[in-house]
């Protein structure tokens, strides 16, 4: 029973670490943090970025959403431990969020030649959304343009849009969203968002830490 008790106390410690070491990532910077590119050098990664029809890219998320946003019974507010994966290809893509100790959160699915978007929880249950738009107003997570944020990349309907004196993008406003920018960091030949928090303030948010690009 004492080493029960210990090993149970060892375990419980180490996960309140992980899960404090990953939240205090989140924490905002004054000012935006990381690589730099020259105006021309951001614009020419921006125009083969929005392109990218192929690419992976894996990361930590914390996903908070008011009760009134969350949609029935599926689990899709995270932990700080909470691990995102966004597989794109063409006209289809799967996002999927997993916890190191429950498995798989949510998955979110939609096929090429399908316009519509599927939900998959933690229980294996499956909801089907006739369209991203219908997706992204019952669930609350702005699905379609997730990736382009996550890349740092306004596709031009954004509004109050702030730039460093760098041209780094800091923050801008999506129908409600608002995208801060915190840092950016190399992942190959671009230079990328590291951490980004997208934020409603009648839905919730989303704070994210990327670990990994393959394009």
């Amino acid at each position: 029973m004492y080493y029960l008790r210990k090993s149970l106390f060892v375990f419980i410690a180490v996960s309140a670490m992980l899960i404090t070491a990953c939240t205090s990532r989140f924490e905002e910077n004054l000012e935006v943090v990381g690589p730099n590119l020259t105006k021309e050098q951001w614009d020419a990664q921006r125009s083969v970025l929005v392109d990218k029809e192929n690419f992976v890219t894996r990361g930590d998320v914390e996903i908070d959403l008011l009760p009134q946003a969350r949609y029935g019974n599926t689990n899709t507010n995270t932990q700080g431990s909470a691990k995102y994966v966004y597989q794109a290809k063409p006209n289809s893509y799967t996002f999927a969020v997993t916890h190191f100790m429950a498995g798989v959160l949510f998955k979110v699915k939609k096929e090429q030649g399908v316009p519509g978007v599927e939900l998959i929880n933690s229980d294996g249950n499956k909801y089907n959304f006739a369209s991203e738009a219908e997706f992204s107003k019952m669930v609350n997570i702005p699905i379609s343009r997730l990736p382009y944020w996550i890349m740092g990349i306004s596709l031009g309907d954004e509004k109050d849009i702030k730039a460093d004196a760098q041209g780094r993008l800091e923050k801008f406003n999506n129908n409600g969203w608002i995208v801060t920018y915190y840092e950016y960091d190399r992942y190959g030949e671009f230079i990328l968002p590291k951490r980004l928090i997208v934020n409603n303030p009648k839905i919730g948010t989303i704070k994210i830490i990327v670990n990994k690009w393959n394009f």
